[in-house]
């Protein structure tokens, strides 16, 4: 819908930027949306947790809901490209950080507090790969593709965290 964008070339977040066609849907559908009803799947596995369960377990679901937040956020509080130091930049960039530090977090205190080997195992991987596409300065092309493929991991991370509940026993 927007004439020369390129997922190989521009930020994701461009397509809902201040005044892009069609920016309001794009920002519910790809960040609004998604990012809410992840945070009632944390919460929801946060509130199954047995009276026992650890602080690490009940932390981090707890993170787990505040970097689904923080993701939705980032459809709120949209890019202006035409102020790139103003505001709304900053609070989607806070955003966006938010969402990937509360994941960090959460993923270490998860696989800390999980009983199952593979779920551990499973969460350090792939909390070192989103941190690695989310935080190195990739070049070229890598640079707009290496964030989606952290939105990738982390959606995928949560269908498994959600999926096989291994903090039921924590």
């Amino acid at each position: 819908m927007l004439d020369g964008y390129s997922h190989r070339e521009h930020p994701l977040a461009l397509l809902g930027a201040v005044g892009m066609p069609g920016a309001l849907a794009f920002n519910v559908f790809a960040f609004v949306l998604p990012g809410l009803l992840l945070a009632v799947g944390f919460w929801t596995m946060r509130s199954a947790l047995p009276a026992t369960a650890n602080w690490r377990a009940r932390i981090g679901t707890q993170l787990a809901v505040l970097s689904a937040l923080a993701f939705a956020a980032q459809g709120l509080f949209p890019l202006d490209p035409d102020n790139l130091g103003g505001q709304a930049n900053a609070l989607h960039a806070l955003a966006w950080t938010v969402w990937w530090i509360a994941f960090a977090a959460a993923g270490a205190l998860l696989a800390a507090s999980a009983p199952s080997r593979g779920f551990r195992r499973a969460t350090v991987l792939l909390l070192i790969a989103t941190l690695a596409l989310a935080l190195l300065p990739w070049p070229g092309s890598m640079a707009a593709i290496a964030p989606r493929l952290a939105y990738v991991i982390w959606f995928a991370w949560a269908t498994y965290a959600g999926r096989e509940a291994p903090l039921s026993r924590a």
